[in-house]
């Protein structure tokens, strides 16, 4: 009889074994989904900060570029006041210049 009894003890322990292991994989799933959705939330978090800096350095260049451009327009037209014959002459120059271009098309 003691052989059955220690084969009794021995399922008990099996049983006892398992469900031991059943509960540890159940709290390593849960740690890792955990762990992914950590992973995931840095991840998107990391990228919406790259974007909004991204952003904001374009807009300033963005912004940058407009006022180079608005200066430079107003150095033009100061220029086209203070010297209106030289003006009219490179408009005259270029108008030329496109229509024979357009010419021998």
């Amino acid at each position: 009889m003691s052989n059955v009894d220690n084969m009794k003890s021995s399922t008990v322990d099996i049983s006892g074994d398992l469900a031991t292991l059943r509960d540890d994989v159940a709290k390593l799933a849960t740690s890792m989904t955990q762990l992914v959705q950590q992973q995931a939330s840095s991840a998107t978090d990391t990228i919406t900060r790259a974007t909004h800096d991204a952003r904001d350095r374009l807009s300033g260049t963005m912004s940058d570029a407009q006022q180079k451009l608005q200066s430079a327009g107003g150095e033009l037209e100061s220029y086209v006041e203070r010297n209106p014959g030289i003006a009219l002459a490179v408009a005259f120059g270029l108008g030329v210049t496109f229509g024979l271009m357009n010419r021998s098309r």
